[in-house]
């Protein structure tokens, strides 16, 4: 399945270090790419949305660069805490 992924170049739009845990365990060969993209979001989205929204919002600056051949991957992790989103840890 994963041979899949030859014909890509496949782009990390993230700093995470567990994100490029994940790919290079899996054997996919990346490129960390991490563009600094506002991480606001709308007061009134549901806290089952924001994570989508802000992977989303991430992979707008990329839309213009993309070639037919590169797959941009990014992605968002939100912790909730009786319904409260927490924000990154200091």
């Amino acid at each position: 399945m994963l041979d899949n992924l030859k014909k890509y170049r496949v782009v990390l739009g993230s700093k995470s270090p567990r994100r490029q845990q994940l790919l290079a365990e899996l054997g996919v060969k990346f490129e960390v790419v991490a563009l600094n993209v506002d991480e606001s979001y709308p007061a009134d989205l549901k806290i089952s949305e924001v994570a989508v929204y802000l992977a989303q919002k991430k992979a707008v600056p990329f839309e213009e660069k993309l070639s037919e051949n590169d797959l941009i991957i990014t992605a968002d992790t939100i912790v909730v805490i009786d319904n409260e989103i927490l924000g990154k840890p200091a």
